[in-house]
């Protein structure tokens, strides 16, 4: 057993608030979690998923029943619809119900000595499992069903399922936001439960794992099963068809009821275009999450770009910690003087939080030049930052314009902040590129040659989607009615050579949903490639998250409606109802509509939460114990062995 000391006030707080844990007593971590096993299926681009953690306790941790709490990640995206506890005499089964309403259940239930769980979303990305009642020589397993939307590549699908919970940088409004809550307990370099997973594929693709694996192929499929390991990186399967020479101009997967709802993929050949000047801003995370291997790595990553920087080039860098550092007041030439003093600039010795946000909001006030040049931000950093929604919100801010800023990201970590790295470059018209804690320099040296060289591949709204519907709603892009009917999706600036999906829905008509590829000398029939069961929560888990953006960040409210109305959900959920001018009125709205998708769909937000309670009383009782996590491979060791708040 574990004991964190009675002065640990920032650990029992948060307990106390989330559990109602007493501030008055130590707090004990034991080590009931022994496993956790991910099973899966992958079908093309989407993958069916069951995570289960395996509890058992001893007589010799505790003697009676014990309260457990433990914080784990799932993809951002991923649409959660289904959790249970088995035992071997009984399986449970969860409801999702209001998470305030499942909270009072829960403490209703540990006031009476009933087994009960409950399982929130604290975050994006972050949950939050709760499980009374674990005890002595019994065993429990905790399974929470999920399905996702792969990463396409250019000949497949990349599937990146988080293992490690990092600590994340909050700024001050941040830090009163559920983002506190996305903090691992403790951390501790071997916390004693390991994680395994088991993936069945098709049989004719090529399969690549970030984890040693045993490979099996057999009656025409494709079995992945890892070796026993510490949570401390993510777990990435990468599937490939050798077969693919060419992806088609846009793929069609609906659903398998009315074709309603739908994703199309958009892929791009690769075009190119004469060179131009670039004004560039490099913004460098030397945060405390960056020590040691990583910031070498990322110094190594921004000398490298900058040496690749022209004479016709202009740029200007930003060390970001707990404030931000910009070496000049505005973009200087590329020249041998400037590019010297940036390389000494980088390798400061500055450290603290992660002022990202302030970064992006002051990179606003940049100057750009006119004229036929490009605008470049290059951020390099590991992602773990709190406030996404507000980050995103400069983001937009600086990208919207024909000539605005592209935001492209270089990611360094083994668990790296995936979610918000990926939104940076989505919204941001930017190219993304991963790096693992320990890379070596050709692997950073491909990384920047990479993002630089797609920086070349120019920005195209073209090919268009028409859908045989007069009301099509879509989560990027505009739609535009046409006096046939029907409606064309214009998915916004693409980048050429690269794949990028799109999520809308259709109102029902008479004749069965059609989809052409428009914007091309004459219009042709979009490859449908395939019906899903599994489009319609996914679907809804990119709303929610929207939502979830939508209420962290500080958008207008005529901002947030008219981003909910291109949703098309706005009048339709709440007919009759606008908010007032209020923030707090604004937030309260957006949490209702959370509450209410998530109840109508089945996925879980941060609104909602399971609950499942048994019929069977336990014996008192003992002290609530929290089950550390791993600390991520390339981390610091100063993160070790406390409370991260």
């Amino acid at each position: 057993m574990h004991i964190l000391p009675q002065k640990n006030t920032s650990l029992q707080n948060d307990l106390k608030s989330l559990e109602g844990a007493p501030t008055d007593q130590q707090i004990p971590v034991m080590y009931p979690l022994k496993k956790t096993f991910l099973k899966g299926s992958l079908d093309g681009p989407f993958g069916i998923f069951y995570l289960s953690h395996f509890f058992s306790l001893s007589h010799s941790d505790s003697q009676t029943p014990v309260e457990s709490h433990y914080r784990f990640p799932l993809p951002a995206e991923a649409a959660v619809r289904c959790f249970a506890v088995q035992s071997p005499a009984t399986v449970l089964n969860g409801f999702l119900i209001q998470r305030g309403d499942a909270e009072s259940r829960y403490q209703e239930a540990i006031s009476q000595n009933i087994f009960s769980a409950i399982l929130t979303r604290n975050s994006h990305d972050i949950f939050s499992l709760r499980t009374s009642g674990i005890a002595p020589d019994e065993s429990i397993t905790a399974t929470t069903h999920f399905t996702h939307l792969a990463s396409p590549s250019q000949s497949g699908y990349i599937f990146r399922i988080p293992v490690a919970v990092p600590p994340r940088y909050s700024s001050d409004y941040g830090r009163c936001s559920s983002n506190q809550y996305s903090q691992p307990l403790l951390l501790l370099r071997n916390p004693e439960h390991q994680f395994q997973f088991h993936i069945t594929t098709e049989n004719d693709v090529e399969v690549k794992s970030s984890h040693s694996m045993l490979l099996c192929r057999e009656s025409g499929t494709t079995t992945i099963l890892s070796h026993p390991g510490l949570p401390r990186r993510d777990c990435i399967i990468i599937t490939e068809d050798p077969g693919v020479k060419e992806q088609p101009l846009i793929r069609i997967f609906t659903d398998d009821q009315d074709n309603t709802h739908f994703f199309a993929l958009f892929s791009l050949p690769i075009r190119s275009q004469k060179p131009q000047s670039r004004d560039i801003i490099f913004i460098i995370d030397h945060s405390e999450s960056m020590r040691s291997s990583k910031r070498i790595s990322a110094d190594l990553a921004a000398e490298k770009a900058l040496l690749r920087l022209s004479d016709a080039d202009f740029f200007n860098i930003c060390l970001v910690v707990s404030r931000t550092y910009w070496l000049f007041e505005q973009p200087v030439p590329a020249t041998q003087v400037n590019i010297s003093e940036a390389l000494k600039f980088v390798q400061g010795e500055k450290s603290g939080g992660t002022e990202l946000e302030t970064a992006l909001k002051e990179t606003l006030n940049q100057l750009k030049r006119t004229g036929d040049i490009s605008h470049h931000c290059f951020i390099v950093t590991d992602g773990h930052v709190g406030d996404i929604g507000r980050i995103l919100q400069w983001v937009e801010e600086g990208s919207h314009e024909k000539n605005g800023w592209r935001y492209s990201v270089l990611c360094i970590d083994g668990s790296p902040g995936a979610y918000l790295a990926e939104r940076i470059a989505k919204k941001g018209r930017g190219i993304i590129q991963y790096l693992g804690s320990y890379p070596t320099e050709d692997e950073i040296s491909e990384a920047v040659k990479t993002i630089f060289s797609e920086w070349a591949y120019p920005l195209s709204a073209n090919p268009a989607l028409r859908v045989n519907r007069q009301n099509v709603y879509v989560d990027r892009g505009t739609v535009e009615k046409c006096s046939d009917g029907s409606c064309v999706i214009n998915p916004g600036p693409l980048i050429s050579g690269k794949q990028e999906w799109l999520s809308g829905r259709c109102v029902q008509g008479k004749n069965p949903v059609r989809f052409e590829v428009a914007g091309l000398s004459g219009n042709q029939v979009a490859l449908h490639d395939s019906t899903h069961s599994m489009i319609i929560p996914l679907s809804i888990s990119r709303y929610i998250a929207h939502l979830e953006e939508l209420k962290s960040a500080d958008y207008s409210q005529e901002n947030i409606m008219s981003s909910l109305d291109q949703w098309g959900y706005f009048m339709s959920e709440e007919p009759g109802h606008e908010p007032d001018s209020s923030n707090s009125d604004t937030r309260a709205h957006l949490s209702n509509l959370l509450c209410k998708a998530s109840l109508k769909h089945g996925v879980i937000s941060s609104e909602t939460a399971f609950f499942i309670a048994g019929d069977k009383h336990a014996k008192c009782l003992g002290e609530p114990v929290i089950i550390p996590n791993a600390l991520p491979i390339g981390w610091s060791d100063q993160f070790l062995n406390r409370y991260i708040s």
